[in-house]
């Protein structure tokens, strides 16, 4: 996330140095020079600092370490914030308090540190609520609770990604979710766009993307955009940048939180800029040099969508997917964040998803459908016999989490097989060759999976690769555990399955119990 920060940098000319805990960070190689530091030392970058008599300034983009950025700026007498004011906009139950000091509405809360009373947290709050670390992101630790017995079971665990050992315990809100970017020079804020996140996986809050433009009406938006200016009023940030979560309910738009600093997520680096041609990093490099960032004018009327591409749980086997000469233009970046021989998790926070696609197109559902359309031609091959990977497909020891890929619909019609091979290409790829049965009253349009891909689609895919007869009198394992896969793990698990029996056919079947 850092990356176009520090090549608008290289562009105004300025000599870029990066700061990293991680030696392999991705950034390091773009930059003149790299210092080796954790980002939570304040005291030692300081130092490192000081000794660069011709530093002019320091900002980071996408992380949550904006205090240290403070501490170092205020120290230093460069562009910035105070540090107590970066405090208020990292700790998410200092931010808390200043918003219901100036009557920002947000959600009712309480700060929680371990061996302090549960019970009060029901009598305060209520059910349900939402837990999350005060000093974390990426949605690490975060999770949506329901009942008493569930908050004591799960509130350790959040104590756990908190570095400073507390939570925030808040009410639940209601209603779609905005990501919001601002840019503040001379306490003047440019909005720089408002953005669709796509939450999903309750009770967790995994983004599956985001979409610029925002699809809602100007009237809601401006609601949206008033109420991120009040909280950057309050929380005092004058200077440099702002990123907003924000959420329409039925009381009208409330605060989840703000963030001193560009957002991450791929919004402020490739989403805005590709949908207005404007870039919120150029300009905040210039703020925090102390330079006039101008006005931030649109230059383009495009749509742009980002989304997440996951994987259900197991050790990747190989990755495939379309060339990159032949990848459609539109499609803009490409982001795997795991190789072979990664351990996979079905994600429970927003750093454990396995890539990103971000696109770029004249409307909102062309840019989405891009998005779709790659993700369907990224095949995540998993070794075969991992219990992980089974668990979930074939359903032993399956939880109620993660929740089916597709959720199957009955209709009337008993022959939607034959249907779906009628459209599709006359000669299939002699691959493998099998006879799996069709399973009767699916409505094909309603069962959607991860993706937005209805079940025909997946069976079309599917149909393409491999030689399959369906047939009422196929082998039932097989097509017990193609379809029990089919349900858990959509387009990836049917790949499993088939690829698994191909390899190990009736080994495969045993091990299942299905043979």
């Amino acid at each position: 996330m850092q990356i176009p920060a520090i090549e608008a940098a290289k562009r105004l000319g300025l000599e870029v140095t990066v700061v990293d805990g991680f030696s392999g960070a991705m950034g390091i190689s773009l930059a003149h020079h790299f210092l080796a530091l954790d980002l939570k030392d304040k005291e030692g970058i300081l130092e490192a600092a000081r000794k660069d008599k011709n530093i002019a300034g320091i900002m980071t983009a996408g992380t949550d370490f904006s205090a240290t950025v403070a501490f170092v700026a205020e120290k230093l007498g460069l562009p910035g914030i105070d540090y107590e004011t970066a405090l208020n906009a990292t700790h998410k139950g200092l931010m808390r308090k200043v918003f219901d000091q100036k009557g920002i509405p947000s959600p009712r809360f309480l700060v929680y540190r371990a061996g302090e009373d549960i019970g009060k947290i029901s009598e305060t709050i209520g059910f349900p609520c939402v837990i999350k670390p005060v000093d974390n992101m990426g949605a690490r630790g975060v999770k949506k609770i329901y009942n008493l017995t569930v908050l004591k079971n799960d509130i350790q665990e959040s104590l756990g990604f908190s570095r400073c050992g507390e939570v925030i315990v808040e009410e639940f809100m209601e209603g779609p979710e905005f990501s919001v970017d601002a840019i503040i020079y001379q306490n003047q804020i440019q909005i720089c766009g408002i953005a669709d996140r796509h939450i999903y996986f309750d009770p967790f809050f995994i983004e599956m993307g985001h979409t610029m433009p925002s699809s809602f009406a100007r009237d809601k938006l401006n609601e949206v955009e008033n109420i991120f200016i009040q909280g950057i009023r309050a929380l005092g940030l004058h200077t440099g940048a702002a990123k907003g979560d924000i959420k329409l309910t039925k009381k009208g738009p409330m605060l989840g939180e703000i963030a001193a600093r560009l957002s991450g997520g791929y919004m402020s680096g490739w989403t805005y800029p590709l949908s207005s041609g404007i870039n919120p990093a150029e300009a905040a490099v210039k703020i925090a040099v102390g330079e006039d960032p101008g006005k931030l004018l649109p230059t383009e009327k495009q749509f742009s969508a980002e989304r997440a591409f996951i994987s259900v749980p197991g050790m990747v086997k190989g990755i495939v997917h379309t060339p990159k000469n032949l990848i459609d233009p539109r499609i803009k970046e490409v982001f795997f964040r795991i190789k072979k021989g990664d351990n996979v998790l079905f994600p429970r926070n927003n750093v454990e998803k396995c890539g990103n696609i971000i696109s770029q197109a004249d409307d909102s559902e062309e840019a989405s459908l891009l998005c779709r359309m790659m993700i369907n031609n990224i095949h995540i091959s998993l070794e075969p016999g991992n219990e992980n990977t089974e668990a979930l497909l074939y359903g032993l020891g399956q939880s109620d989490f993660p929740p089916q890929c597709l959720e199957f619909s009955e209709n009337e019609n008993n022959d939607f097989i034959s249907e779906l091979i009628s459209g599709c290409p006359h000669e299939l790829p002699e691959v493998l060759e099998l006879n799996i049965m069709a399973l009767p009253k699916l409505a094909l349009e309603k069962a959607i999976d991860w993706y937005g891909n209805t079940l025909q689609e997946i069976l079309g895919i599917i149909t393409q690769k491999f030689a399959i007869k369906w047939e009422g009198e196929g082998s039932k394992p097989l097509s017990l555990a193609f379809w029990l896969s089919i349900k858990r793990g959509g387009l990836q698990g049917a790949f499993h399955t088939l690829e698994s029996f191909a390899t190990e056919e009736s080994r495969f079947l045993k091990r299942l119990g299905f043979a």
